[in-house]
This record gives structure tokens, C-alpha cells and sequence, in this order.
């Protein structure tokens, strides 16, 4: 089932310089520059190590992020560029391609036909995964391999169960006009090019009322904060297209070409962690107050009832008939119902509110450690979160400082002030000269955060309230901090 979703590309590009017999010379050394929109997402993290594992020292992979997917048009810019030759190699998702002139990959934008983890990648390693490659062949593009991700569900401020709760409802979506049919047909509003740092701060406006998202990107972007319904279904599950151009792909020699190959493989085989990693995820928000809305078998068929005309068009048309029609043939294939984590359905958590009182934050330095597990709990991937971290941080009368190791010595990695107001706390970040002057508040980068706080036998532990930013959500959140000083 794996091979099948793998590009037939093993070998027949001898890549390198041939001597006058016509034999290979030996393999170069290459460094493959890979753009991905989600470069820190665990899918491209685990397919560039995976190169590198597989080329026995001969590649050597830099993910790139000039495209990133939190300003939604940067995923079919970097398409067209890929299908002109701007850019070697891409991780990008299915849906960028439509939007690039590749239509057929808006059958993958169907609602409700895959929904569930298994039915995925059973129809991508199946026939619709074939036509899908030749697609992308006949836009001359290398289709190295498609890769299910995560279930995208709808993550709101009221419960989503029927049509007629949809009503009214502005919901931001990652541009895609077949994405916009979806909700449309259910009496949305579909809501586009707006930036994933947007989407919190109209959440909290009431200028949305939702988002289209996965549980993944609801917690480390802090949605969950303002929204506190999400779908016990998905509409469709994003795909991730792993791809070259044809004049990059001829520049690696066979055994590379298999490395990559091989690298693929391993990152089809990875998604079977997809669920246990979404569970964790929807296990976080559930904690912070969000619950699952979970539909009745005739609600869940009167949500893809609504949606079929999204269908029926996708069938008609002569680009995306064939690859929807081989998606609905994968057993399985059709609205299903998803499980939710215990935590989920435990009573919500109150509503935070400040309580006055003459309490305040002891003074002092508070150190804390935090492991790769704890940042791939909290869905943070990537180099720079690939090792345990210490952040020590300094609070003394309202200002603050901030180191960390490894990676920093002597000098703080930032700064700011903050306020106490009962048990509420809201920080501001300051950006941190030379000399260590704190900048005014209106030249701060990173916007101000609120946690609620609690201290007890040198314990200081923290309940984020409103964090936009997934790694202070980490530093804060993940474990309490001991008074060291």
C-alpha cells in the first residue's frame, strides 16, 4: 500500500557524469534545499532525516521556509514557482496545486469521503493516488509522493452538530475555492487570505466565528483560547505533496534518487502516529476548555447531505471526476464520526476570571526543564525544539529576563515588564539591544500575553489564558516552575 503512493522514479535518471564507457561516476555530495510551508510540521522534519539516513552521508537536507503557510496565498505561490522552475524541491499541501493550474487535486478537497486516518491512506496508496501523480507528471512536476496529514475539522465558538448551526457562522479557511463551496453549501461564510497570527486576534474581536484547522494548529496558535467547540468530524484530510522539479530530480545519481525514494516511504509509514498525535493535541485543548461536538449518526448524515452538491460538481468536472470517484470507491469512504480523549469529556473548566487580592508574585529567579516529549505534546516540531531546553527566567518588581540552554550563554534571550492583576498576570515582550535598554512598548514584536498564576512550597505554576506565541505556551505551561533563587 506505501509503494503505491511513491513516485515510480527509482533510477532511470543516472544523475552525475558518465565516463566515456557510459559508467556512472561516483556519487557527489549534494545538498538538497527543500521549501516547505510547515517547515517545522513532523512530516518534513521526518522526511528530510530520513534523506539523510538513507544516502549514507551523500545528501544533506536544508528545509526552507520563504513560503510560509501562515500568509495562505505563499501555498500555490510555491507551487507556480515549483512548476517553473524556481524552486528544486517542495513539501507543500494538495491543496495549493488547484489554484497552480493542477485541478484534479481538488477532489481531495471532497467533504466528508475521507474521514478518518485509515480511509486516507488506504485512498492515497490506492488508484486516486496513481491519478493524482500523473497529474502532477502532465504539469511537469516529479510527484515524489503524497502524504495524508492531519483531519481537518472546523473549530468554533458554538457547537457544530447540524447545517442549520453552520448558519450566520464566519469561518477563515486556508485559501481554496472548493474549501469555500464546503462551507457555503453548509450556510457559512468562507473567510480567506487571512494570516494564521490574524486568526486569534478575530477570535477574540467576534469578527470570526471559526476556523477550519486540525487540532495541531488549534493549540500551538492559540485558537482554543476564544473557540471552544471543534468537530468530532472532518470535512477532508489535508495531503501533503512531496516534489521536484524534473531537472532536480536528474541531478541526483540512482543511489540518491533511492534515498529519496526509500525517504518517502518511511514518511508514508510515519503518519500511522497521526492518530496517537492528534489525540494528545485534542487532549491539550480539551484541558484549556475546549470540548468535542460529537453528531448523532443523522446529524453526521445531515451535514454531508447538505455538502453533496460540493460532491456532484467535483464528479462532473473532467480534472477531478476520476480522482473523487477512486476516493469514494476506498472502503470505508463516507462521514464518520471521530473518537475524542477522555479528557474531553470531563467537565469544563471554569471560566477564568482574575480574583482581587493583595497576593503578587514572589520575587526571584525560577528555572524549568522542558524535553522534546513536552514540546511535540504541545505540537512544536522542528530543529530548533530537537533537544531538552532549560529556561531560566527572573521576575523582580514587574520586569523580567529570560535566558535558556543550550544554545545560550550569560546574556538573556529577552526581556519585558508585567502586571499582576489578582491571579492574573499579563506580560510584554521588549526587544533587547546591546546594552540591555528596554525598548518602548510599541516597538515590542511579539504581542502581550496573559497567564493565570499560582505559587505554592516554590512552585510557581502557570494556566495560559491568552498566548498567542506555541513555544511561550510551552515554557509556561508545560511544567511548574521551582524558585531556584
Amino acid at each position: 500500500m506505501l509503494a503505491a503512493a511513491v513516485a515510480g522514479c527509482g533510477g532511470s535518471s543516472p544523475g552525475g557524469e558518465h565516463n566515456k564507457a557510459g559508467a556512472a561516476a561516483p556519487t557527489r555530495p549534494q545538498t538538497l534545499e527543500i521549501q516547505a510551508t510547515d517547515a517545522a510540521s513532523p512530516e518534513a522534519q521526518h522526511f528530510a532525516k530520513q534523506i539523510e539516513a538513507h544516502s549514507g552521508g551523500t545528501l544533506t537536507v536544508k528545509i526552507l521556509n520563504d513560503y510560509p503557510a501562515v500568509t495562505p496565498a505563499n501555498e500555490a505561490k510555491l507551487a507556480r514557482d515549483i512548476r517553473a522552475g524556481k524552486v528544486d524541491f517542495g513539501v507543500l499541501p494538495a491543496r495549493a496545486w488547484a489554484p497552480a493550474g493542477v485541478k484534479a487535486f481538488d477532489a481531495l478537497q471532497a467533504p466528508f469521503v475521507l474521514g478518518s486516518y485509515d480511509v486516507a491512506r488506504a485512498a492515497i496508496a490506492g488508484p486516486a493516488g496513481t491519478e493524482l501523480k500523473r497529474a502532477l507528471e502532465k504539469a511537469d512536476v516529479t510527484a515524489l509522493g503524497l502524504v495524508p496529514a492531519e483531519l481537518r475539522r472546523v473549530l468554533s465558538v458554538r457547537p457544530l452538530a447540524t447545517p442549520d448551526a453552520f448558519r450566520g457562522m464566519s469561518i477563515r479557511i486556508a485559501d481554496n475555492d472548493t474549501s469555500a463551496a464546503v462551507l457555503r453549501s453548509l450556510g457559512a461564510t468562507p473567510v480567506e487570505r487571512v494570516t494564521t497570527e490574524a486568526v486569534t486576534g478575530r477570535l477574540k474581536s467576534h469578527t470570526l466565528s471559526g476556523a477550519e484547522t486540525a487540532p495541531i494548529f488549534a493549540l500551538g496558535n492559540g485558537y482554543g483560547t476564544f473557540a471552544k467547540y471543534i468537530t468530532g468530524y472532518a470535512l477532508f484530510d489535508r495531503v501533503d505533496t512531496l516534489v521536484a522539479t524534473p531537472t532536480a530530480w536528474k541531478r541526483l545519481s540512482d543511489s540518491q534518487q533511492a534515498a529519496v525514494t526509500a525517504a518517502v516511504r518511511d514518511t508514508i509509514a510515519y503518519t500511522s502516529t497521526l492518530p496517537k498525535r492528534e489525540g494528545d493535541n485534542l487532549a491539550e485543548l480539551c484541558r484549556g476548555g475546549v470540548r468535542v461536538t460529537q453528531p448523532t449518526e443523522g446529524q453526521l448524515a445531515a451535514l454531508a447531505d447538505a455538502t453533496e452538491p460540493v460532491r456532484a460538481a467535483l464528479r462532473g468536472n473532467d480534472a477531478t471526476g476520476p480522482v473523487l470517484k477512486a476516493l469514494e470507491a476506498t472502503p470505508g469512504a463516507g462521514p464518520q464520526a471521530l473518537d475524542a480523549p477522555s479528557d474531553c469529556s470531563k467537565p469544563v473548566p471554569p471560566r477564568v476570571v482574575a480574583r482581587a487580592g493583595p497576593a503578587s508574585i514572589p520575587n526571584g529567579t525560577y528555572t524549568v526543564r522542558d524535553t522534546v516529549a513536552d514540546f511535540e505534546r504541545w505540537g512544536q516540531y522542528g530543529e530548533d525544539w530537537s533537544v531538552p531546553i532549560t529556561f531560566t527566567t527572573v521576575l523582580e518588581n514587574g520586569r523580567w529576563r529570560h535566558w535558556q540552554k543550550p544554545d545560550f550563554g550569560t546574556v538573556p534571550v529577552a526581556i519585558g515588564t508585567y502586571e499582576v492583576n489578582g491571579d492574573l498576570a499579563t506580560f510584554t515582550f521588549a526587544r533587547l539591544e546591546r546594552h540591555g535598554r528596554l525598548l518602548k512598548p510599541e516597538e515590542n514584536t511579539i504581542p502581550p500575553f496573559t497567564l493565570r498564576w499560582s505559587y505554592y512550597k516554590g512552585r510557581l505554576t502557570w494556566e495560559p489564558v491568552d498566548v498567542s506565541d506555541l513555544g511561550t505556551r510551552i515554557i509556561f505551561g508545560a511544567h511548574p516552575w521551582k524558585k531556584v533563587g
